[in-house]
């Protein structure tokens, strides 16, 4: 049987654990080549894959290094001979503060640097291949439902995911004409390995919170891999410059 992805390749940052390491593995199973990237390089996690009879590697990529993210481009093109999907999705929370005025600077550019500036790093280069290609392509870079409201005390975050969505509108503007989509995702709670910590060290503040999503629950990392391979998919091809919100619809309250 073929599958839907059969001789595309894709690219996921935040490969290691969670929403990227899930991502990757469905696009493992709808038939793609997937290069899972990480700052902590994503070893075992490919090759339990290609164990599985999938075609995977891994390579180390600290978005906020923009040569990282022209090796990482590089090597999908040297090992599989072309690009069609990525899923720009490393990124960092901040601890919460008082204040915007008691954000230490160096925190505010080590969070700007890796979910703004990394995502434009790995588009900068994902975009160029694709255009060389000309057979047009699919970009889900990973915002936030923080990306559309404010989180009290945590302001760079808020303001880098703002960004993603703003990043990811104007390039899909640019490039809709070429047929290559971006759009951005926006979760909110999420139970990945960082949210299930949270509960752990906290469970009565968490399931308290919880509560105050309308639908009572967190989302899972299945559910994200579910929606950025659609958004790779035929059926989605007039989707372009979106930032699509996944919270349970605690944004909308």
């Amino acid at each position: 049987m073929t599958s839907i992805f059969d001789g595309k390749v894709a690219i996921v940052t935040g490969a290691r654990t969670g929403m990227g390491l899930e991502t990757a593995k469905e696009f493992a199973r709808k038939g793609a080549a997937v290069v899972l990237a990480g700052r902590h390089e994503p070893v075992e996690e490919a090759k339990k894959l290609r164990d599985e009879g999938f075609q995977a590697i891994s390579v180390v990529c600290d978005v906020a290094k923009a040569q990282d993210c022209k090796r990482m481009v590089d090597k999908a093109i040297e090992e599989f001979g072309r690009l069609d999907f990525a899923f720009n999705n490393a990124g960092v929370m901040t601890d919460t503060v008082l204040c915007t005025a008691q954000m230490p600077e160096e925190e505010f550019d080590r969070v700007v640097g890796i979910n703004l500036k990394g995502v434009f790093n790995c588009m900068k280069y994902e975009l160029a291949v694709l255009e060389k290609q000309g057979e047009g392509g699919s970009i889900i870079n990973c915002s936030s439902y923080a990306g559309h409201i404010a989180i009290y005390g945590r302001c760079a975050y808020v303001a880098s995911k703002h960004g993603v969505n703003g990043l990811s509108k104007s390039a899909a503007l640019e490039y809709a004409d070429k047929n290559i989509r971006v759009n951005a995702l926006c979760p909110g709670t999420i139970l990945t390995p960082m949210v299930q910590r949270m509960y752990d060290e906290n469970y009565d503040d968490m399931a308290a919170y919880v509560q105050k999503i309308p639908m009572k629950r967190t989302g899972t990392p299945e559910e994200i891999a579910s929606l950025v391979t659609y958004l790779c998919e035929p059926g989605s091809a007039f989707i372009t410059g979106q930032c699509i919100t996944m919270d349970g619809g605690y944004s909308v309250q």
